[in-house]
């Protein structure tokens, strides 16, 4: 490279010149165990995260997920995702493609998904079609096994393992097991509020990959999960448990070139079946979600894309089936079809992206015969402001046709699925935020903003108490609580993407304020999932033959509904309450680290030992508030999962 002097320019004898013999740009390899932004896909893999904190000697991609601003913090007692103050049951969840309502394992504890089925996890804090929350997209390998490969892992609470095997040049199968034996290492210390409980848990995948040109490729998808829980208490008057049942069927074509393409047909389902024993009464509480679908997206010249969807769904919101005293039966099922179209282009010009779309939509409650029809507009704006980032707009307007609603933060996931019509019309939100994303360092560092505000109408909040279901005057509608409301924060996460340490540090402030025109509501109420206040920390160190990771979570409480009075009149509970999701619980934290030790590698075969230890120091979190029965008389008091610490060693291996 040679730099002339502009002083001696045409003086070609006087003329001074500088010899510079090579010259570099200097760049950083990440390493970051997630790639992209708040405003945009953020994708990660079982490899990028291996070294993050394991619980039980497992990664699971949820709490991965809760540890971003903008997402609820997961509790010791409940493990959805709560994005921008949106509901679980507003995201949309799928498995190589396919729609999946996935319902949490009992107190958070586990993963719903096996990681090392997975090749990669998509997540958008906006999601697509007829949703209001956000998008997690679990896919599997789109290269077919050349040999015989596995993961698996062995540990004190339970055992997955992951196999790959070719059946042909072009053709293969990957399947995935995992089950769980809490109850036989824990018996003594799995506890709440001085009651035995029993948990254990099954899942399986299967996938199914041919691949007969470079163009076209199908895969057939398989996932079944089962949970059990129960109370083995002598000593308490209340018992409680129950089975839930999950899964997806799929077939898929996948097509690249000039028109691309990608079609699923699915068939998904949850499945769940709770019972409630108190004195002499014995309450069964079924609630099934069934769907099939169609699925297809079109990808055209000039960045046309275009999405259809077609599905047929069943819901059986809760059925109530009392034994014993006053004996009734109520049965509820609704039947629905959904039809959706949508339509996007992309203009690109000079550093300005403008991507527009326009979502229809139209649902027929079969069992009362409401239709509903309408037309969504979505805009979102992306400006390249160079070496200043990044800068994103969006705004939206979505309509979604079922709900889903119950009591929450109780341990067991009891919350069930509401269609639209003949109890709620369908939940709407206009929601805009801003989000803005630096690379610092070359790229070492990377601050990711984001402010957003939404407007929602037709929500659900759950009005009552677990005993409530005892009741022989039961009734659905007197348990909804239709509200409208505001959602509203801002986050920051400054994430390291290189070096030996890495992850990030997130902040979120949230809120989540509803109000309702009901007779006894106040005139505004924070949402049951409302925290304004989140710190969460999730970072790896890799030293020597250590992965040392660490991931702390600090938050405010979550609201509840504290009850004034209670009594019995004959079997029954009656309960008078305050106003409603008044009182909040004590402030959240909880801290985990986990320790991988590499052993010595054999060829392909590697291995190692981890060492976990949730809930590191010793921290009690309230989780409900809740009546049950000590020293012969009841109580209405905190719960909390008591197990102070909870250390666990997994060996694994990779081959």
């Amino acid at each position: 490279m040679t730099l002339l002097s502009s002083e001696r320019a045409a003086a070609q004898e006087d003329s001074l010149f500088f010899s510079i013999d090579s010259s570099a740009v200097v760049s950083y390899r990440s390493t970051a165990p997630i790639r992209g932004d708040l405003g945009h896909v953020m994708t990660f893999s079982p490899s990028t995260i291996k070294a993050m904190p394991k619980f039980m000697g497992d990664i699971d991609p949820m709490v991965v997920i809760q540890s971003m601003p903008g997402v609820h913090t997961n509790s010791v007692m409940d493990a959805g995702l709560f994005i921008h103050g949106f509901e679980d049951s507003h995201n949309c969840y799928t498995i190589a493609g396919a729609p999946a309502y996935l319902t949490p394992r009992m107190f958070g504890f586990f993963p719903i998904l096996n990681q090392s089925h997975f090749a990669q996890f998509r997540f958008k804090t906006d999601a697509e079609g007829c949703h209001l929350g956000g998008t997690l997209e679990s896919e599997i390998s789109d290269t077919t096994a050349t040999g015989f490969h596995g993961d698996a892992s062995l540990g004190m609470m339970s055992a997955r393992a992951t196999f790959s095997v070719p059946l042909h040049e072009k053709l293969s199968l990957t399947a995935s097991f995992r089950q769980s034996f809490i109850n036989q290492v824990y018996k003594g210390m799995l506890k709440y509020n001085s009651s035995q409980v029993k948990y254990g848990f099954t899942d399986i995948n299967a996938s199914l990959l041919w691949n007969p040109d470079d163009n076209n490729s199908f895969d057939a998808d398989f996932y079944y999960s089962r949970d059990d829980a129960g109370s083995d208490a002598t000593r308490i008057a209340v018992l409680m448990g129950g089975t839930w049942r999950q899964g997806t069927a799929s077939a898929r074509w996948r097509h690249k070139g000039e028109i691309g393409a990608e079609a699923v047909v699915y068939s998904t389902w949850n499945l769940k079946d709770f019972y409630l024993n108190i004195s002499e009464t014995k309450a069964t509480t079924p609630s099934d979600l069934a769907e099939n679908g169609l699925r297809l997206s079109l990808t055209f010249p000039l960045d046309f894309r275009a999405d259809v969807n077609v599905i047929y769904r069943e819901i059986t919101p809760l059925s109530i089936f009392l034994e014993g005293g006053v004996e009734t039966s109520t049965h509820i099922n609704q039947k629905g079809m959904q039809s959706e179209l949508g339509i996007s282009k992309k203009f690109s010009t000079g550093l300005l992206t403008f991507i527009p779309t326009l979502h229809v939509s139209g649902y027929d409650e079969l069992t009362s015969s409401k239709t509903y029809f309408h037309v969504d507009p979505e805009l979102r704006f992306e400006i390249n402001m160079l070496n200043a980032g990044i800068l994103t707009i969006s705004g939206s307007r979505k309509h979604q046709y079922f709900s889903q609603m119950g009591i929450t933060s109780s341990g067991v996931p009891f919350r069930f699925w509401v269609g639209s019509g003949e109890y709620t019309e369908p939940q709407e939100s206009h929601k805009i935020s801003v989000s803005h994303a630096i690379d610092l360092n070359g790229g070492a560092w990377t601050v990711s903003t984001q402010a957003y505000w939404a407007r929602l109408y037709n929500q659900l909040e759950f009005r009552g108490f677990v005993m409530d279901f005892l009741s022989p005057e039961y009734k659905l509608e007197d348990s909804m609580i239709k509200t409208d409301g505001n959602n509203y924060g801002a986050n920051i996460m400054l994430s390291k993407n290189t070096g030996a340490l890495t992850g990030w540090i997130s902040y979120s402030y949230s809120r989540a304020m509803r109000h309702s025109c009901e007779e006894g509501m106040p005139a505004l109420f924070p949402s049951t999932h409302d925290r304004p206040h989140e710190l969460n920390a999730m970072l790896t160190w890799h030293i020597w033959k250590l992965d040392i990771g660490a991931m702390v979570s600090l938050a405010s409480g979550d609201p509840y509904t504290r009850v004034k009075d209670y009594y019995f009149v004959g079997n029954n509970v009656v309960a008078e309450y305050e106003d409603f999701n008044s009182s909040r619980l004590k402030n959240y934290f909880k801290a985990d680290i986990s320790i991988d030790y590499a052993l010595k590698s054999f060829g392909r075969y590697t291995h190692g030992l981890n060492l976990s230890v949730f809930n590191v120091t010793g921290h009690t979190n309230e989780s409900i508030y809740f009546l049950y029965y000590k020293d012969w008389k009841y109580r209405y008091q905190a719960g909390s999962f008591i197990i102070p610490v909870m250390p666990s060693i997994s060996y694994y291996c990779k081959f």
